[in-house]
């Protein structure tokens, strides 16, 4: 994208970089040039491959550890005897769906 615009005493020239960065630049014009020029050019990039890959490899990342700590919940509660457990108030059949719910929310 481009922007040009003439004020008073100086022209201020944008520039969009892939880099999500604006360069400003001005240039010296004539007092007396008043006039007002507007350039647009608007184009979309598409993410980069290595920052679709850092994304995909962080959701894979959580991912994995919500799986682990389904399996760790799993593991504990199975490990409580039938006591435990209904000083707990849980039933043994309820104990997959318990740890669903702490790892992966409702």
């Amino acid at each position: 994208m481009q922007m040009l615009h003439s004020g008073n005493s100086q022209t201020c020239v944008a520039k969009y970089h892939p880099a999500r960065h604006i360069e400003r630049i001005n240039i010296p014009v004539d007092i007396e040039d008043r006039t007002m020029t507007t350039v647009t050019d608007f184009s979309v990039t598409a993410p980069s491959f290595s920052a679709a890959l850092t994304a995909r490899w962080t959701a894979l990342r959580e991912q994995m550890a919500k799986r682990a700590l389904y399996r760790k919940t799993i593991s504990e509660l199975q490990s409580l005897t039938g006591r435990e457990l209904a000083d707990l108030g849980i039933h043994r059949s309820a104990i997959r769906g318990i740890a669903h719910e702490a790892a992966f929310g409702k």
